[in-house]
């Protein structure tokens, strides 16, 4: 791939902040788990509709890329005047195989675009049949927002491997392998069973206890992000441009960590202390976690759809990325789940 080092330097130059300043509102909590909305003063957002509520409205398709289909690709149609902003980490069900979006994606209007995602459902590869055509072979091949996105753990290994992907300019691919053996691996430590060792599985399993979790941590209203801290562990940060964003996001993001939760893998330290009643929490410095952020070395790279993408990787293991468009940012992410 060739390198267009002076759009590199131009942006670099502009880089400034990764992301702006945030406020810290009051932790929402529930067992170990703990939630922190974030606030900016930022008034700065992009015009986009998230891809759930543009899948819904039929303003945008997601199919198979051909016939045959490709397992690490999948195509967006958009046919409406909005971008559509799809989330790493998103699940999308249907077509061959379910599939889980690689990196965050800004799709134009009116546009097509082969987005980059990862299987989460390695025992499938063929559409799903019905009563009326049990084989399959007339079924569309649409794909649709299952309303699920990977926890901290699977996420940041679909993150390490993207980048490096993207160092050794291979494009946004993941290791494979890699997303099944965590997928694996969690639905062994929740003993949960599945046919086709598909992901939504996972979620199914345990829908009554996601529902627990997100009925104690509801969306707060205003909030334009979210922490997830485990036992006092900060393991996951995420920030939107607009509260609409981080609202259509927050139950699947809670979920997320809810999981790891259940897990039980990512309690290393237990910060939680009950008396009585109550729950005693040891927060995070999440503002000295995110001026470390703002202060590491990160790397631009072109985005899959519109906008920039910058990701960064500190000596501690932190796995950061942010997606600005015209100079806003559109969604930034930190990761520190081993």
């Amino acid at each position: 791939m060739e390198v267009n080092n002076d759009w590199f330097e131009v942006v670099e130059r502009n880089m400034g902040n990764i992301f702006p300043e945030i406020r810290i509102g009051e932790a929402l909590a529930h067992s170990g788990l703990a939630v922190y909305p974030l606030y900016t003063n930022s008034t700065t957002e992009v015009d986009y509709e998230v891809a759930v509520a543009a899948l819904e409205s039929g303003t945008v398709s997601v199919e198979e890329v051909d016939q045959e289909g490709t397992v690490p690709h999948l195509l967006v149609t958009n046919g409406g005047d909005s971008q559509v902003f799809f989330m790493e980490g998103e699940e999308l069900t249907g077509g061959k195989q379910n599939r889980a979006v690689n990196t965050s994606v800004l799709a134009g209007s009116k546009s097509s675009l082969k987005i980059p995602v990862s299987c989460v459902e390695a025992g499938r590869w063929g559409y799903e049949g019905s009563p009326a055509d049990p084989q399959g072979s007339g079924l569309k091949n649409d794909l649709g927002s299952e309303l699920n996105c990977f926890s901290p753990e699977v996420r940041k290994s679909l993150r390490d491997s993207v980048s490096v992907s993207l160092r050794k300019q291979k494009g946004h691919t993941s290791s494979q392998v890699e997303i099944w053996d965590e997928i694996d691996k969690e639905q062994d430590d929740l003993g949960v069973k599945s046919a086709s060792k598909a992901m939504k599985d996972t979620y199914d399993s345990y829908r009554e206890r996601l529902d627990e979790f997100k009925a104690q941590l509801k969306y707060p209203g205003r909030a334009v992000g979210l922490v997830g801290a485990i036992d006092g562990q900060l393991v996951s940060f995420d920030l939107f441009d607009k509260p609409s964003t981080c609202e259509s996001f927050w139950e699947r993001l809670v979920s997320s960590f809810a999981v790891s939760w259940l897990k039980g893998r990512s309690r290393l330290t237990v910060d939680v202390r009950r008396q009585g009643e109550e729950e005693c929490i040891v927060a995070p410095d999440i503002a000295k976690f995110v001026d470390r952020a703002n202060a590491a070395q990160w790397q631009p790279h072109e985005a899959v759809g519109e906008g920039v993408e910058y990701r960064v990787r500190t000596e501690d293991g932190m796995e950061g990325f942010a997606l600005h468009y015209d100079g806003k940012l559109v969604h930034g992410s930190l990761l520190t789940a081993k």
